[in-house]
């Protein structure tokens, strides 16, 4: 796997509920999220290839050869004829993240399927978590970070209490930060990750969060199909333009690669 920054918890309190019992809430930075890979497409290279091999006229079961293969992948990522990357699926389970990155990541609608964990079993284990990015991140012992901490820890503690005087979840979760830490199954077809990957690996976006899920997941694809793995690039890996250029966009701050392969 990709060498990440490792998780480090920056605050805790324990608190005592009616109804939970003892609970926790525990800030943590810089990124604690964690991917598996649950199940994929039956030798994706292998399928790529036999229905990208149809563009040519041929429409046959029978595996080509290595050489052809290869030359069929590579193929595929030069033609807008991309159909048969989305034949190729992937589902994954995402553990640890925030809200407010799946936010993000539901808007891709496209040959994706969620299944995400609800607000109202976040504490059913007696933690609550949440993450604490970016700038604060670097300095979480900073003024400014504590405050952060001790802010979000006490909207997790006004849910408990309103959960605990009767106030149905529904209504008590608008407390609750966006940082907040849940889990998603996330089925894509290869198409959408190429997509992602293509959009996301970049200063842009929400770093923090999306650079260590998408290096994760390339790295569980270099495992099991590393033809594929080798599919998922972005402008920085190609050495071109990210497309953010216009005057309300944030200038490149990725000057150089900062651990990104």
């Amino acid at each position: 796997m990709s060498k990440m920054s490792k998780p480090q918890l920056v605050y805790e309190i324990e608190r005592h509920s009616i109804k939970a019992g003892k609970y926790k809430v525990q800030v943590w930075t810089p990124t604690v999220a964690q991917v598996e890979l649950i199940s994929l497409t039956n030798s994706p290279a292998d399928t790529m290839a036999i229905v990208t091999r149809g563009y040519t006229g041929v429409y046959s079961p029978d595996l080509p050869d290595k050489d052809e293969r290869d030359r069929l992948l590579a193929d595929i990522v030069k033609t807008k004829l991309a159909t048969p990357t989305e034949m190729i699926h992937f589902t994954w389970l995402i553990r640890g993240v925030t809200r407010a990155w799946t936010h993000q990541a539901v808007r891709y609608r496209v040959g994706t399927a969620y299944v995400q964990e609800s607000m109202r079993f976040l504490g059913h284990k007696g933690v609550y978590r949440v993450l604490m990015t970016d700038k604060l991140a670097k300095h979480p012992q900073s003024e400014e970070a504590q405050h952060y901490s001790r802010t979000v820890c006490d909207s997790v503690v006004a849910y408990v209490d309103l959960i605990d005087n009767g106030v149905p979840d529904q209504d008590a979760r608008g407390v609750l930060p966006t940082n907040i830490l849940t889990s998603l199954f996330w089925d894509m077809s290869l198409s959408t990750l190429m997509h992602v990957y293509n959009t996301r690996v970049c200063c842009q976006a929400q770093t923090g969060e999306w650079v260590p899920i998408l290096l994760q997941m390339k790295d569980w694809l270099r495992q099991c199909c590393p033809e594929v793995a080798e599919m998922l690039t972005a402008p920085i890996d190609r050495g071109e333009p990210c497309g953010f250029n216009a005057s309300f966009d944030r200038p490149c701050v990725w000057k150089v690669r900062d651990g990104v392969k």
